[in-house]
C-alpha cells in the first residue's frame, strides 16, 4: 500500500468519527465504543492502564528486520561546560538499570541502553516490550545529527499532516527541503 493510499484509508477513519481528528479525543471514542485500535507512542499506554481501558499493544510483525523508530534522544556537553564532570557523570547513571527501568516502566519507552532490553523488568511488562523489542533492529532518522530535535519536527509534522488528508506528493519534498536546510545551518 502506497502512502497515497495509506493516507485515505486512515482519513475514512477520521471522516467515519472512528479515529479522532486530535489525539487528544481518543478517550471518549473508546469510552463511546465507537473505536477499538488507536495508533500511538509509547507514553500513551500508562494513561490508558491509569484510566481503567481494556486495550493490547501490537508488536511489530514477526520477522521484521528493518524499521523506523519514531524519535530519538541525544545528549551532548558543550565544550565550554564548566560543569562537564557533572554531565559525563549524570549521562553514566542515566544508562545504569537504577535510571533506566523506573523510567521505561512510568513512561512505557523502551531503554536507551540496549543491554537492558532483555531485563526480565522490560520483557515482563506487556506495555514496554513491544517498544523495546524494536530497538534491536529499528533506527533513529537522523540519529548522531545535532540539529535532530529541529528534523524530527519537520518529519513528524509531514507524516501527521499525510496521515489527516494531506496530498504525501506535495507534503514529502517540502519535508525533504526544509530538513535540508536546517542540516545546512551551522550548528549552535
Amino acid at each position: 500500500m502506497c502512502i497515497r493510499d495509506r493516507s485515505k484509508w486512515l482519513r475514512g477513519f477520521v471522516d467515519a468519527g472512528l479515529s479522532p481528528e486530535n489525539p487528544a479525543d481518543i478517550g471518549g471514542l473508546f469510552r463511546a465504543g465507537k473505536s477499538a485500535m488507536y495508533l500511538g507512542g509509547p507514553w500513551m499506554s500508562v494513561g490508558f492502564t491509569a484510566a481503567g481501558l481494556n486495550y493490547e499493544i501490537t508488536e511489530w510483525v514477526q520477522g521484521t528486520q528493518l524499521g523506523t523508530q519514531g524519535g530519538a534522544l541525544g545528549y551532548a556537553i558543550g565544550k565550554e561546560s564548566p560543569n562537564a564532570d557533572l554531565c559525563w557523570e549524570f549521562m553514566r547513571w542515566w544508562q545504569e538499570d537504577v535510571a533506566q527501568i523506573p523510567w521505561c516502566e512510568c513512561s512505557a519507552y523502551p531503554p536507551a541502553n540496549l543491554l537492558l532490553v532483555d531485563h526480565e523488568r522490560i520483557q515482563g511488562n506487556k506495555n514496554i516490550r513491544p517498544y523495546a523489542n524494536q530497538v534491536l533492529y529499528a533506527t533513529a532518522p537522523a540519529a548522531g545529527v545535532i540539529q535532530y530535535a529541529e528534523c524530527e519536527r519537520v518529519y513528524l509534522d509531514a507524516i501527521e499532516a499525510v496521515m489527516l488528508g494531506a496530498d504525501p506528493e506535495e507534503i514529502w519534498p517540502r519535508a525533504a527541503e526544509d530538513t535540508q536546510r536546517i542540516l545546512d545551518k551551522e550548528p549552535v
